[in-house]
């Protein structure tokens, strides 16, 4: 039974777009894979949907759906606010907004609905697209207890579609080309409308970060990935480096922790998992371009934002994930052979680190992924094709 949960993990991926033209996007386990993973080899994921338009985080629901945060399509991001506010610098910036993100719910037969379009959406001075960035499920009884029992039919992603809201984070502001649409966490009503619950651009420039990098700074954050527990949300924020927590019911901001000041610099925080067995944050590095092999940490902070410890090691990390036995899977959007060096398709994977230390490889060759999650069949599912041409 234990060689079969193994074999599973990573068994199954979500993936999306290149540049305007859809792509292959979700992934599941042969017949074989468990025979693989016995002898050591990574896991082959199957496709679940293809079709998805640059999907980032996603959550599982009561309802056995996944409901999958995606950021947009370039082609549809046109507004320029260049004269108007301060804007990123070149080249990574300035941006163009639009309204092309949407949030999707997707079945484990593969059949995507909208739950809500209309997103707000952008894309950078290098043609990338941010937008919808992650979705999260808090239970309307905002107890321990209750989000203790969702997390049992869904690791990683809090509540669930039933007895549940939905909150999505959403990067946006002045310097995205979106001027009326902040960097903010929504509510997302079932019948498609949504409401700002929390304006993350306002909060960003009233609370800077300690260290923030001048030549690659985003005004209103890169708000990245989005985690439930509790009564509250959890938000990581990967430009100036913040770790904060939202209280849905009234929209109040905390900052956790100033990554900046903790790592002392630009390291550029991305995945999040909160731990499920002591709220411990689990909180990913992608380090700056070049990467460089190895630089990577996971940071691991206490509720209080204290530093508990760090598991060095790892290249570009966007994704984090746990279980309830303190294994750390770790997805790495890329890997260099040799030196520093930028994205690189199909080297994306995922690696476990049990409890004692040990590490293993449990799924190679993903293609800019981005977001990791346990589902509730204790497979692991992951974002792929999420960014790039």
């Amino acid at each position: 039974m234990q060689r079969f949960l193994l074999a599973a993990l990573a068994a199954l991926t979500l993936a999306a777009c290149d540049g305007g033209t859809l792509t292959d996007a979700a992934v599941a386990l042969p017949n074989g894979a468990a025979a693989q993973r016995a002898a050591g080899a990574p896991a082959v994921p199957t496709v679940i949907v293809s079709g998805l338009e640059y999907p980032r985080g996603f959550t599982f629901g009561r309802d056995g759906a996944i409901y999958v945060a995606e950021a947009g399509t370039p082609l549809g991001n046109t507004v320029s606010t260049t004269g108007q506010c301060q804007q990123v610098p070149s080249p990574v910036g300035p941006s163009k907004g639009g309204h092309t993100g949407r949030i999707s719910r997707v079945t484990m037969a593969g059949v995507r609905t909208t739950v809500v379009d209309g997103l707000p959406s952008s894309r950078n001075g290098n043609g990338a697209v941010s937008g919808v960035a992650d979705v999260a499920f808090v239970d309307r009884g905002g107890s321990k207890e209750n989000d203790d029992e969702a997390d049992d039919a869904a690791d990683g992603g809090g509540a669930a579609a039933q007895g549940a809201s939905m909150y999505a984070l959403v990067l946006g502001g002045c310097s995205h080309g979106l001027p009326d649409d902040p960097s903010s966490v929504i509510r997302v009503g079932l019948n498609g409308t949504y409401t700002i619950t929390a304006d993350l651009s306002r909060w960003i420039k009233a609370n800077p970060a300690k260290n923030p990098e001048p030549d690659d700074f985003e005004p209103d954050g890169d708000w990245y990935n989005l985690a439930a527990r509790g009564h509250l949300l959890y938000a990581v924020e990967a430009n100036q480096g913040n770790l904060v927590s939202i209280n849905p019911e009234n929209g109040q901001v905390r900052r956790v922790a100033d990554v900046s000041a903790t790592e002392n610099g630009h390291v550029v925080p991305t995945g999040l998992s909160v731990s499920r067995s002591d709220d411990d944050l689990y909180v990913g590095e992608l380090t700056p371009f070049p990467s460089v092999p190895g630089a990577a940490n996971v940071i691991v902070y206490e509720p209080n934002g204290r530093v508990e410890r760090r598991v060095p090691g790892f290249s570009a990390i966007v994704g984090v994930a746990n279980d309830r036995r303190g294994t750390l899977y770790v997805l790495e959007s890329f890997k260099c052979s040799a030196g520093p060096c930028f994205p690189n398709p199909g080297t994306g994977r995922v690696v476990r680190v049990s409890r004692n230390g040990t590490r293993d490889i449990v799924a190679t060759g993903l293609i800019f992924p981005t977001g990791l999650r346990l589902g509730p069949d204790g497979a692991l599912y992951v974002s792929n094709h999420s960014y790039g041409p």
